[in-house]
C-alpha cells in the first residue's frame, strides 16, 4: 500500500483490540500490489510498551484460509470487518458471531444485576397515591381505607403492607360522656324533618348530597351538578346499560269526575296539531301513558306552559255502574306555580 493508505490504515487501527481481523482486497505478492475480490486479512498487533520499541502498530499481511483456524485466537467471538474493494469509512459491514447455544443459568447469572435493578424499579413506588386510588372511580369504596378485603385480591397484599407502614395515632376520647350517651338524645328523623320545613328532601337526598352540588329550587333540595368528573361514565352507561334519574319532585295532579266533563275542561289547553291529546283513543282505556304540550286556555299557539305526561285510571269493571273517571297528570313543579 502507499504511504497515504498506510497512514489511514494505522489511524483506523489505533483503537482496535488485538483480536480484530480485517479483510482487504489488496494483497501483496512479491512487492507487487494487485486487487483480489476474495480478500486477504491484515492482522494488527500491539507491541509491548515496556520494550524500547516505539508505540506503533505494524500491519502484517497473511493468507487467510477458512479451513485453518488460528491457534493464537482464544476468544470465539470476534468482530469481523469485511471489506470489498478497499478500506471504507465507518462501521459498515460489521458482524458478530452468534453462539449456537447458550446455558440459561449462565445467561441469567451474567445479567443478575440488570434483573435485580429492574425488579427494584418495578416494586419501588414512583408516586404518593395509595393502592385504592389506582382503581376506577366506580370501584372505590370508603371502607377500603381500613379494610383491605374490600379491594380486589390482586391488590390486598400491597394494601396490607401500606397499612402496616402507616402510623396510626390513638385519639384521646373525652371522659365527660361516652360515645353512646352523646348519640342517645339525637333523633335523626326529627332532625331531618326539621331541616325540611322550607325545602323538601327527596328520598335519595342523602345519596345525592354526598356526590352533587345541591341547589334549592321550586321548594325542593335538588342535585344540580356532580362533584366528580362523571360525564364520560354517564355517557357510557347511557350507551351500554341504563341511567336512572330521580324525578320524584315532579308534581302529580289528580282530576276526578265524569269523562266528558274532564275532556271538556282540558280541551282548550291542548291542540291536535301538536300530537296526542287527553282524548286519545289508545290512552282512554288506561293501558297506555301519553304526553303532550300544555298551553294557556284558548291561547294556542302562544303562551306555552310546558310538557306533561298523563295516564287514565283503567276503565270500570262490568259490574261497576259509576261514571266517574280519574286522570293523573305529572308536570314540572315550575308549572304548578303558574
Amino acid at each position: 500500500m502507499s504511504n497515504a493508505k498506510e497512514r489511514k490504515h494505522a489511524k483506523k487501527m489505533r483503537n482496535q483490540p488485538t483480536n480484530v481481523t480485517l479483510f482487504s482486497g489488496f494483497v501483496a505478492d512479491k512487492g507487487v500490489k494487485h486487487h483480489n475480490g476474495g480478500g486477504k486479512p491484515f492482522r494488527a498487533q500491539r507491541l509491548d510498551p515496556s520494550s524500547g520499541i516505539s508505540r506503533q502498530r505494524q500491519t502484517k499481511m497473511t493468507h487467510y484460509s477458512p479451513s485453518e483456524p488460528d491457534v493464537n485466537e482464544q476468544s470465539s467471538s470476534k468482530v469481523m470487518f469485511k471489506k470489498k474493494g478497499g478500506w471504507k469509512a465507518g462501521s459498515e459491514g460489521t458482524s458478530q458471531e452468534i453462539p449456537k447455544y447458550i446455558t440459561a443459568s449462565t445467561f441469567a447469572q451474567a445479567r443478575a444485576a440488570e434483573i435485580s435493578a429492574m425488579l427494584k424499579a418495578v416494586t419501588q413506588k414512583s408516586s404518593n397515591s395509595l393502592v385504592f386510588q389506582t382503581l376506577p372511580r366506580h370501584m372505590r369504596r370508603r371502607a377500603m381505607s381500613h379494610n383491605v378485603k374490600r379491594l380486589p385480591r390482586r391488590l390486598q397484599e400491597i394494601a396490607q403492607k401500606e397499612a402496616e407502614k402507616a402510623v396510626h395515632q390513638k385519639k384521646e376520647h373525652s371522659k365527660n360522656k361516652c360515645h353512646k350517651a352523646r348519640r342517645c338524645h339525637i333523633n335523626r328523623m326529627l332532625e331531618f324533618n326539621r331541616r325540611q320545613k322550607k325545602n323538601i328532601w327527596l328520598e335519595t337526598h342523602i345519596w345525592h348530597a354526598k356526590r352533587f352540588h345541591m341547589v334549592k329550587k321550586w321548594g325542593y333540595c335538588l342535585g344540580e351538578r356532580p362533584t366528580a368528573k362523571s360525564h364520560r361514565a354517564c355517557y357510557r352507561a347511557m350507551t351500554n346499560c341504563c341511567l336512572l334519574q330521580d324525578l320524584s319532585y315532579y308534581c302529580c295532579l289528580e282530576l276526578k269526575g265524569k269523562e266528558e266533563e274532564i275532556l271538556k275542561a282540558l280541551s282548550p289547553m291542548c291542540s291536535t296539531d301538536t300530537g296526542l291529546t287527553f282524548a286519545a283513543v289508545h290512552c282512554l282505556s288506561g293501558k297506555r301513558q301519553g304526553s303532550l304540550m300544555l298551553y294557556r286556555a284558548n291561547k294556542y299557539p302562544q303562551d306555552m306552559l310546558g310538557p306533561v305526561t298523563f295516564i287514565w285510571k283503567p276503565e270500570r269493571t262490568p259490574g261497576d255502574t259509576s261514571e266517574s273517571r280519574q286522570l293523573w297528570i305529572w308536570l314540572h313543579p315550575a308549572l304548578k306555580q303558574v
